[in-house]
């Protein structure tokens, strides 16, 4: 800071919806090196007394609200997809993420002996997929435990 009354360095950090301040005025310190000097070593040992917190990954699945798909399983919706000619294929598409990949596949209701059983093997992939995420979201916590400073286990 640089005002015609006061000269100094303002040490500001922001923790958990606060913010604490200090002021380093040139004059009390002996000038502006060695103000410079107080701010950084005051924010060096505020820092390692008030380390930041980084939440939890969330997890992959919302479960506690309801599927919005028109199908009622999450990540699984009725589309269709239109091919070069224009034609219209009705299918199932599967949405998911997993490497930090969002990704998705189809379930042609032509390439099932029914429409039923397209929705079937849509759901069985999605269940299968869902647990692959929740395996690799299982992963992320024990790596953000283990930066936390934890014992490394998930729940």
């Amino acid at each position: 800071m640089d005002y015609e009354r006061a000269t100094g360095w303002l040490v500001r950090v922001y923790r958990g919806g606060a913010t604490h301040s200090k002021f380093f005025a040139d004059s009390l310190h002996g000038g502006k090196a060695r103000a410079r000097r107080a701010a950084t070593e005051y924010l060096a040992v505020y820092e390692t007394l008030h380390p930041p917190v980084n939440p939890p990954p969330p997890p992959p699945v919302n479960t506690l609200r309801p599927a919005l798909a028109s199908t009622r399983v999450r990540g699984v919706s009725e589309t269709f997809h239109r091919l070069a000619s224009g034609r219209k294929l009705p299918c199932f598409s599967v949405s998911y993420r997993l490497e930090g990949l969002r990704r998705t596949k189809r379930f042609y209701h032509h390439l099932f002996t029914s429409r039923r059983a397209a929705l079937k093997a849509a759901t069985e992939f999605r269940r299968d997929v869902e647990e692959q995420m929740m395996r690799e979201h299982r992963k992320r916590l024990r790596e953000w435990a283990q930066q936390q400073g934890g014992s490394g286990k998930a729940t």
